[in-house]
């Protein structure tokens, strides 16, 4: 066994937000910040007038204190499926069968539609004031960054959901309920088998939702789906900030067995996770990706006419609350 190089246990993050102090020309760890800077136990309008009184860099970018929770993200809009048309549709418009189910799922779109938005806003801030009034030990950065890790992680298993309803809603509204049961329905659709049935019989459908080179997902859906089958299914995803040193091989355990052992080679550099980062590339995917489900579920809606048919010959469209 050889080893070699050295190790540091401290997240990449730690080093990833200061705190600007102008009048001692000084960055401090945020940490120190709170710890010789903030006034202690201060009410909530007290603390953000003083911390609106400092600049914070980010990564190398300097922030003002509003700038560090308004991003991107917040310009992502509020979608409702499942409006008053569609309940007046489902309860006092006697709808067929699949078209009910419909509308239930329309009903869970919208859910998830409001948790995917509201998990990635709250990962793309990039400090939370409830930071300076908790009751943990760590000041540090890296407690922040690994809450928006969790939101984001969150976010693309609601986002991935999103387009599972949407699949399942294509499903109930080609096929036959046969008398088939709401959840029954759900436990036999399949997106990925559905997918490659649907081919050659709906091609309208087929196109929106499947990659037609191969059948599999749509590659606007391609990314986000493969992040959670990473994190969820198989645990071997993590960001960019959560790094240690010696996932990056700083520090590096070699076992080179002779013939005669019968053991088996061994290398510490293999055992590293794979890495995304939350900033560059999750955040703007997730806002990409939030987007173009919406533009499907419009599409799907209409295709299948699913609140169109309560006032006959009249097109009912989702409604957006900015």
């Amino acid at each position: 066994m050889t080893v070699t190089g050295s190790v540091n246990l401290r997240p990449k993050s730690y080093d990833f937000f200061s705190v600007s102090i102008p009048e001692k020309g000084l960055h401090i760890p945020l940490e120190e910040f709170v710890d010789r800077v903030l006034p202690q136990k201060a009410d909530f309008l007290s603390l953000s007038n003083e911390l609106r009184k400092y600049n914070y860099i980010y990564r190398g970018k300097e922030f003002s204190f509003d700038d560090l929770a308004h991003t991107d993200a917040m310009e992502m809009r509020i979608f409702q499926f499942y409006d008053q048309n569609a309940f007046n549709q489902e309860f006092f418009n006697y709808p067929e069968q699949k078209i009910g189910y419909a509308l239930r799922l329309l009903a869970t779109l919208d859910r998830y539609l409001e948790k995917a938005r509201f998990e990635t806003i709250q990962a793309s801030r990039l400090l939370d004031i409830t930071l300076f009034s908790s009751n943990i030990n760590d000041k540090s950065y890296y407690w922040q960054f690994k809450q928006r890790c969790y939101n984001a992680e969150n976010a693309i298993y609601s986002m991935y959901s999103l387009y599972e309803i949407l699949v399942l809603i294509v499903y109930i509204c080609r096929e036959d309920c046969n008398g088939k049961s709401f959840h029954e329905l759900s436990k036999e659709c399949h997106s990925s088998s559905y997918r490659k049935a649907l081919k050659g019989k709906d091609n309208t459908i087929y196109s929106l939702i499947a990659d037609t080179t191969n059948g599999k997902i749509n590659p606007k859906f391609q990314v986000v789906t493969e992040w959670c089958n990473q994190f969820k299914h198989r645990g071997i995803l993590r960001f960019f900030g959560e790094t240690l040193s010696v996932d990056h091989g700083s520090l590096i355990s070699v076992f080179v067995p002779t013939e005669e052992s019968g053991l088996s080679e061994y290398s510490s550099q293999k055992n590293a996770y794979q890495y995304i980062d939350l900033d560059e590339k999750v955040l703007p995917e997730l806002i990409n990706y939030y987007n173009n489900i919406v533009e499907l579920a419009k599409q799907i809606v209409d295709y299948f006419r699913i609140k169109e048919r309560m006032f006959i010959g009249e097109k009912v469209d989702c409604t957006c609350n900015t």
